[in-house]
């Protein structure tokens, strides 16, 4: 019996990794993703080549008075922050449903540390931190019922043995049934800070798969779901993270109303610190 969370070959000789759901054992197929996670865990180091480009979407246009001359043109999509990616790079959409460089999803499995409130607690995947995170702050609310408190002790306790994927429609089905409350406004505020922080953490203690997309324009593109605000806010968080690490690693300078910013500073600076000047200096 392969336990949930555990590396190993399949039949025709992919690695993947176990991910249990409520209703029973499944798996995601990672292949050449999962293998270059086993590369920079392992050697501490990834290639580009672990990485998977987007098609690029070309139009095609035939030239007036010939059926062969053609004109084309590629699109991007994605995040339009063009001080967070190179133009001249490869694209790479990260989708985990979709199997597209799953290893730069927040719901791949990596140890994430975050502490809320004066608890410093551990999940086993971003997605699980943010999901968590979410819970306690529906949680705190004072004219919460007992009930409903109850409902979110127990879920958030049986997200522990969940997969991402599982964790985040567990959520959305108990906010959506009226099992938990929905957020405020101010809450989904607060929450996209949450995520900022929690994936600053977490890539900050484990750069190597993030620095080897280069400045690639990230994007967040679903094959068969509809956007949401994550298709253009998680792509954007992820980039401004890499470049954080790009500053951190000495492969890029941090500049600020044209001057560059001296290296001792930068190194006084905590990650979320330099995010947050990152961030401003994109203004």
């Amino acid at each position: 019996m392969v336990e949930s969370g555990q590396a190993f070959k399949d039949e025709d000789g992919s690695w993947v990794i176990s991910s249990a759901f409520p209703s029973g054992d499944a798996k995601y197929t990672y292949s050449v993703y999962w293998r270059a996670r086993r590369d920079y865990a392992e050697k501490n180091i990834v290639k580009f080549e672990n990485f998977k480009p987007i098609e690029k979407h070309v139009e095609t246009k035939q030239s007036e008075g010939s059926s062969h001359s053609t004109k084309t043109s590629t699109k991007k999509t994605g995040a339009d922050y063009h001080a967070l990616y190179s133009e001249t790079e490869p694209v790479l959409n990260v989708y985990d449903k979709d199997g597209d460089n799953v290893q730069l999803g927040n719901m791949y499995p990596r140890k994430v540390v975050f502490t809320y409130g004066d608890k410093e607690r551990e999940r086993p995947s971003i997605e699980h931190a943010y999901q968590t995170v979410k819970l306690l702050m529906l949680r705190s609310n004072p004219d919460l019922s007992q009930e409903k408190r109850n409902a979110i002790d127990d879920l958030g306790k049986r997200m522990l043995e969940m997969s991402p994927r599982s964790v985040t429609f567990s959520v959305h089905e108990a906010q959506k049934n009226g099992v938990v409350p929905g957020l405020t406004s101010e809450q989904e505020k607060a929450l996209e800070k949450w995520m900022e922080t929690i994936m600053i953490t977490t890539w900050s203690k484990e750069p190597e798969a993030l620095l080897a997309t280069g400045r690639s324009l990230i994007t967040h593109k679903s094959k068969t779901i509809s956007d949401s605000k994550w298709t253009k806010l998680f792509p954007e968080i992820l980039m401004r993270v890499r470049k954080v690490l790009r500053i951190q690693h000495g492969l890029e300078a941090l500049t600020l109303n044209g001057t560059e910013v001296s290296t001792e500073t930068v190194n006084k600076m905590s990650s979320d610190e330099l995010y947050q000047t990152v961030r401003m200096a994109e203004c």
